[in-house]
């Protein structure tokens, strides 16, 4: 296997869309090998092109699904960098037959075998490289404040809440611990499992 990567950038391209998962696969073989068996040179900006790349791929989609994507191939470079990809499938000795798979294999066994102290170093730089663009983010968090906000503001009325006050006291009393869990949520108004789990 070559010390550096192949450094095929993915475009866009017309009519040809891949599936996420094998974006993703792609996207986590490029990254494995960019740092494995060494750095290649100018790694970084490799990266970062090939996100932008990437990203170009789902530019059609809402923010949050441009977030939620931006999670998932973070995740996919995180754990082919940490050696919980085999890129190989499984296919050992005999079962290479390709030499795309024993070039798979070999990058496999090079993200094991990667020292500690640049493993550290590249999981370190990745959520920088890999970064949801912040006007996304900003975005999608103010829709979320802006969803809280209105979904307090039409909170539902009680009626006759007095009646269930005492109910729920009267559930203090009791023996049986499934009503007196009850009586706590009703006069506290916390989760079923806030109570029940964390107490």
């Amino acid at each position: 296997m070559e010390s550096e990567a192949k450094d095929v950038i993915v475009e866009p391209v017309p009519g040809k869309r891949l599936s996420l998962t094998e974006q993703l696969a792609e996207f986590s073989e490029f990254v494995a090998g960019l740092v494995a068996p060494k750095l290649a040179s100018h790694w970084r900006e490799r990266l970062a092109a090939r996100w932008e790349a990437e990203q170009a791929t789902f530019a059609d989609k809402t923010d949050n699904t441009k977030k939620l994507y931006g999670s998932k191939f973070r995740k996919a470079a995180k754990d082919a960098v940490e050696g919980h990809i085999d890129f190989a499938g499984g296919r050992t000795g005999d079962d290479l037959v390709t030499p795309e798979q024993k070039e798979q294999a070999a990058l496999t066994r090079a993200i094991l075998d990667m020292p500690e102290k640049r493993r550290e170093m590249v999981l370190e730089a990745l959520p920088l490289l890999l970064a949801t663009p912040k006007d996304i983010l900003d975005r999608v968090y103010t829709g979320y404040r802006e969803k809280v906000a209105k979904r307090h503001s039409t909170l539902a009325v009680v009626g006759d809440w007095e009646k269930l006050a005492v109910t729920f006291r009267m559930m203090l009393r009791s023996d049986d611990p499934n009503e007196k869990a009850l009586g706590i949520i009703g006069c506290t108004g916390r989760r079923f499992r806030e109570v029940l789990q964390t107490g």
